[in-house]
Parts: C-alpha cells; structure tokens; sequence
C-alpha cells in the first residue's frame, strides 16, 4: 500500500479507492462510491458491506464498520453512517490520511491496517463516513477446512 501511495501521490491522486480480494463490487457500487468521494473527497468512504464468521469468527455477520470502542471496536448489525473503525472491504481513503501514515504503512500487518487507518483518522480528525448505497459482496463467507462448521 505505502509503494502504491508513493506512486498515486506523484501523479496528483487526492486518495484511493482500496478494495479487498475477496470483495466483489458492480458498477453500481464502483458509480456510488465515486459520487461520495467526488463529493468530499477529504473523507474517509467506506462500503456498506457484510464481513461473515469465517473471517470474523463471531457467531454471525456484522457490517464492516462501526463505533470505536477501546480495546475492541464495537461489531454489529447495526449500520452507523458515522462509524469511528472501517474495515478496508472497498474504501476510499483521503491524501491527508495516507500522508499521515505512509512511513507506518510497511510495518503494519495484514489484519491490522484498517484500524490503523481508522485510529489514525480520528486523531487528525478526518471524517469517516459510510456511502450507504455503495454496497458491495464480501465473498469470504464459508468456513474453513479444519473448522468445527465445516460442512463437505
């Protein structure tokens, strides 16, 4: 992330639109998104999207943000459209954020850069909001081989 910041930052990039591997979007999502960030693109965009047990390990589906909370953030059902953690899924991160954090960036983990992003948010303050019509599908959704769940 932080080479690909380097380079976007040269061409002029005011932020990214990140997507995670096993998220799926349709033009629809990709307009909707587009929309958000055109319009404030000092902000922090993120999906609406679903993050599933097999990659959460809780009980149920929770959305892919929600409220800070220390030392866990909070992960419901319930879609706050002014949420203080995101998860990547498909987001738009704003230059001011990636600025901030592109010396971190190759020694943070996978697993941990969203809330690194998100903790760095709210200390510069940029906002964090949700492009409630951008709504694309989180396909890791099926247990994993060796999981009590698992169903062949």
């Amino acid at each position: 992330m932080a080479a690909a910041w380097d380079h976007w930052r040269e061409q002029g990039a005011s932020g990214v639109i990140w997507m995670d591997p096993d998220i799926v979007a349709d033009p629809d999502d990709l307009y909707e998104m587009l929309r958000w960030v055109l319009y404030r693109p000092d902000t922090v965009w993120c999906s609406l999207h679903k993050l599933y047990p097999a990659s959460t390990g809780r009980d149920t589906w929770v959305w892919g943000h929600g409220r800070w909370a220390e030392p866990v953030p909070e992960m419901t059902q319930k879609a706050d459209v002014m949420p203080g953690w995101f998860a990547m899924g498909m987001t738009y991160t704003p230059a001011l954020l990636l600025d901030k954090v592109a010396a971190d960036l190759p020694c943070w983990e996978f697993g941990s850069i969203d809330m690194g992003l998100s903790r760095a948010a709210r200390e510069i303050p940029v906002p964090i909001r949700v492009a409630d019509k951008c709504r694309p599908k989180h396909l890791h959704y099926l247990p994993r081989k060796g999981d009590p769940s698992w169903r062949s």
